[in-house]
């Protein structure tokens, strides 16, 4: 059986199987009692169901498994992989339990830093610590404290942003097609076809998820998607001794940044107003956008295209001279300034409107 064929016949499965799977666990859910009920914070309106991720985290766990058996056997595949999977299971069960009833902070942070020790000392560090045109230089010791940061705080952030419906998922859609390209160019089949998996597993979740949602992934899904997606670049590099981390992890931000930049320009404007990060809120730019009145269908597939875009920015990075990686930072970052700009004038129109 040829590649295409095989790929073929895996993404059907996977996306009617995680069809009839999240079918199954809006009544589970419901039957718990399992509920996201809307506070003055929230963007929803009425009590829904949450804990859908489960099905796209257990359809990507199996497939991870199995692959890494077969590849295994017949390649030779390193035990890197089984890392990858006991840290992504670890994360997944963080993710349930807080659905299931909230877990303390401690927990959860001790648990992500757990689980973000096993990638980097099971799969690979970030051994160089690299910006284009201006350093490249061995990161050591620090280097394995950056990727604690790295991959904790981009969990989080996947974590904070997955607030509206379908805007996570379409993000990780986004997302794992670009990994899978990526892994096509390397000549990884293993991380290609992984990545394939979870983009239809996503896909057939957003037939429940997408607005106006049936079921919410809840933690379960979105700790475990920002997980996945910042521990991509130490696996990837982790197939070639010519593939440097810190290149990658570049390319790792970029297919992510909407929601890199949304979290990280909400942190900061946060401390620039005293305001206490930790606790919860509604002050991300998406979330102000919904507060002017943009729906969650529009908001969602803004943030699809943003991510579609800096995608493209992923690529001229991984592909490009040193000169074109350094310009692939301003360009990136102006645009998303604009887009932060555009956010403020559409609330300055709305506070006009109501004082006339």
């Amino acid at each position: 059986m040829s590649l295409t064929y095989l790929l073929t016949l895996i993404i059907l499965c996977v996306f009617t199987g995680n069809i009839l799977l999240t079918k199954w666990l809006i009544n589970f859910v419901r039957h718990k009692r399992i509920y996201d009920v809307p506070i003055n914070r929230s963007s929803h309106t009425k009590i829904t169901p949450r804990g859908g991720g489960l099905g796209f985290v257990f359809i990507s766990l199996l497939t991870l498994f199995l692959l890494l058996i077969f590849y295994n056997h017949s390649e030779g595949i390193s035990i890197n992989g089984f890392f990858l999977l006991v840290a992504l299971t670890g994360i997944a069960l963080l993710g349930w339990f807080d659905d299931m009833g909230s877990l303390l902070k401690r927990i959860r942070f001790s648990v992500q830093i757990i689980c973000s020790l096993i990638i980097l000392l099971g799969v690979g560090t970030l051994v160089t610590f690299y910006i284009p045109l201006l350093i490249t230089i061995n990161a050591g010791i620090i280097g394995t404290i950056l990727g604690v940061i790295w991959i904790a705080g981009t969990t989080n952030i996947y974590n904070f942003m997955d607030g509206i419906d379908g805007i996570a998922s379409l993000q990780g859609v986004v997302a794992a097609i670009s990994w899978a390209i990526f892994g096509w160019i390397l000549g990884v089949e293993l991380l290609m076809i992984m990545n394939l998996v979870l983009m239809a597993s996503l896909i057939a979740f957003l037939r429940y998820n997408w607005s106006p949602a049936s079921i919410f992934m809840g933690d379960a899904g979105s700790v475990f998607l920002g997980f996945w997606f910042a521990a991509m670049p130490f696996w990837a590099a982790s197939f070639s001794p010519n593939l440097m981390t810190g290149e990658i992890i570049w390319f790792a931000a970029f297919v992510i940044w909407p929601f890199l930049f949304d979290g990280s320009f909400t942190i900061a404007r946060r401390l620039k107003n005293g305001e206490n990060i930790l606790e919860a809120h509604r002050s991300h730019l998406y979330q102000r956008l919904n507060i002017a009145g943009f729906s969650h269908r529009h908001i969602s597939t803004l943030y699809t295209s943003f991510a579609v875009l800096s995608s493209c920015f992923a690529f001229l990075f991984i592909q490009g001279t040193e000169m074109i990686r350094f310009l692939t930072f301003p360009v990136l970052f102006l645009l998303s300034i604009g887009y932060a700009l555009f956010v403020s004038r559409i609330e300055e129109k709305n506070l006009k409107a109501l004082q006339n």
